[in-house]
């Protein structure tokens, strides 16, 4: 018979015979593959935005949970939800383009193959500013160079005016 996760618990051996009776217990551990049962969304992020992603796997024994972006272990912290079942959760704080890539969670329990799932990260470039104050300063700089030139050509009206009047007057 095939032993499932289900099987796992106490037993009782109890043997009746005339001459008496005997019985013993026992602990049955049903070890199982770790595998993943869910992985973060991939996400398009912008620029210093807060990333967060998680992996949960369970197993018997519990899983170890590894992360890496393009080849290279990213630092995770690793939470326990349950006995079988654990988190490995990697936090990005103000991501820059260089964090674009495909990140692989990779769970193993040293019974079975590991279990790999992959998301992908995209950082959007956002320049400095891009903001509500970036339009302040590009509408006032527009006002200001209006005004400007509105004050230069009324000066040259004025002098154009005051020249033609005196031109009159020679004559």
């Amino acid at each position: 018979r095939h032993v499932t996760r289900g099987d796992k618990g106490l037993y009782k051996c109890t043997a009746d015979h005339t001459v008496g009776a005997s019985s013993d217990t026992l602990i049955l551990k049903v070890l199982y593959p770790a595998t993943i049962v869910s992985i973060s969304d991939s996400q398009t992020v912008n620029t210093d935005d807060r990333v967060k992603f998680q992996c949960v796997a369970e197993g018997n024994p519990p899983p170890d949970i590894t992360w890496t972006v393009n080849g290279v272990r990213v630092f995770s912290t690793t939470s326990t939800m349950s006995r079988d079942v654990r988190t490995g959760t990697v936090v990005l704080d103000r991501v820059r383009t260089n964090a674009t890539g495909t990140y692989v969670c990779t769970v193993s329990n040293n019974v079975g193959e590991s279990d790999v799932k992959s998301l992908q990260l995209s950082v959007k470039a956002t320049l400095r500013g891009e903001d509500g104050s970036t339009v302040v300063i590009w509408v006032g700089a527009i006002a200001g160079g209006l005004w400007f030139v509105i004050c230069l050509g009324l000066a040259v009206y004025f002098i154009q005016r005051r020249r033609n009047k005196e031109d009159k007057k020679r004559f």
